[in-house]
């Protein structure tokens, strides 16, 4: 298996992915796949108002074009995730009831749902996938098809053994488990300081832009305080301040929220990832009753005994064995699938999928404060600037 810093990372839109070849990823750029939501147009029903968002992008197939509300892309995500249990599957943003319907909030979603189909498009055993071409390719199909989108167990583990080879020649350890439940608090964690910090820097934002109308506002009448006045007392041409626009001073206070937010989105899809060890196994306990049951009524069978069911049952003892068999043998295979699934997602997220996953986000991080940085920087330079060529101006007298 190789190790994390063996892997390429590839700089995508939206964030950092990193692949190799026995993971099942590959890079979206290295497949020549574009794709972006464009526009997004409002839709007035009978009952009810909802925004269409116009998917556009091209792969080696061609071209593609289609509108998607939000409710198609939770329906495709929570298809991904019943399909890929164990498997990060990027996040849509929440519902959202009241105010969903303002052109600030469409344009964030609208962001927000491009990440998702730019990350997933990243993931190339996914982008593959017939749900995921039905939704970026054919406008109808995809709601049609979608209760053919149901997998079994069995399906799942066949196509995890044959796309995750690399993970299917080892067990779970000990150390892996405890690994795994380190990871889960971590994110855990993470999670609530990230959401706490998240509230923090939207309000030193909202005061960022209240002091950016206030202090353009200052400088407008600085000048106008210059002509009017300063100008009658000292009877000079040139005018010591020149007022600075509001839209050059950007809110570098944005950059942190707007990275809080996804980051924390981004978060609970990996802690759905880890959740998913606890469903398979609540499973495959299921299945174990199950076993335990039938096997006991197997016994009584071959003893004589009968249940009151099988008491008024016109099939024959021979008959109630051979079902019996059957059902345990299918239990049995069930038990195996589940296994063979939870001892994949297991070592395959202890390996790759979370060492990978802390990799970007580091990446992530110091790619947005570099550009929080430089924000910081431009908008107070401006200020300075300003400042000195008062300075300049003042030398010049």
């Amino acid at each position: 298996m190789e190790a994390v810093d063996d892997i390429v990372d590839i700089p995508l839109h939206g964030g950092y992915e990193t692949y190799n070849s026995s993971s099942g990823r590959t890079s979206a750029s290295n497949q020549g796949i574009e794709i972006y939501i464009t526009n997004s147009t409002l839709k007035d029903d009978t009952f009810s108002k909802y925004i269409s968002y116009w998917i556009q992008g091209h792969d080696s197939s061609g071209n593609f074009q289609v509108y998607r509300r939000y409710s198609d892309f939770l329906a495709l995500r929570t298809q991904l995730i019943q399909k890929w249990p164990g498997c990060y599957i990027p996040p849509v943003p929440p519902k959202q009831l009241i105010g969903n319907l303002s052109s600030k909030f469409i344009e964030a979603r609208r962001k927000q749902l491009e990440y998702f189909l730019q990350t997933t498009s990243a993931i190339n055993f996914i982008y593959v996938t017939e749900e995921f071409q039905l939704f970026i390719r054919n406008q109808t199909e995809f709601e049609r098809a979608s209760d053919s989108f149901r997998i079994s167990n069995r399906e799942i583990s066949q196509t995890y053994q044959n796309l995750f080879m690399d993970f299917t020649r080892s067990q779970v350890t000990l150390e892996m488990k405890r690994k795994l439940d380190d990871y889960d608090e971590f994110f855990k964690n993470s999670h609530n300081v990230l959401s706490t910090f998240k509230k923090s820097v939207k309000s030193v934002g909202i005061q960022f832009h209240v002091f950016q109308s206030q202090f353009c506002d200052l400088n407008t009448k600085l000048k106008e305080l210059e002509k009017g006045y300063i100008k009658e007392l000292r009877e000079y041409e040139n005018v010591l301040y020149v007022p600075i626009e509001k839209r050059s001073l950007e809110n570098p206070f944005l950059e942190l929220y707007d990275w809080a937010k996804q980051e924390a989105q981004d978060i609970k899809s990996i802690l759905e990832a880890l959740a998913s060890r606890t469903g398979i196994e609540a499973q495959k306990l299921k299945a174990e009753k199950r076993m335990e049951k039938e096997s006991k009524s197997l016994k009584k069978i071959q003893q004589g005994k009968s249940t009151f069911t099988q008491i008024f049952s016109s099939t024959t003892k021979t008959e109630q064995l051979a079902s019996a068999e059957v059902q345990i043998k299918d239990i049995e295979d069930e038990i195996k699938d589940l296994e063979t699934i939870l001892r994949i997602i297991m070592i395959r997220l202890c390996e790759y999928e979370l060492p990978i996953f802390k990799a970007n986000k580091i990446k992530t991080y110091e790619r947005m404060m570099k550009k929080y940085a430089e924000l910081t920087v431009s908008g107070f330079k401006i200020i300075t600037d300003s400042a000195k060529g008062i300075q300049e101006r003042m030398g010049e007298q």
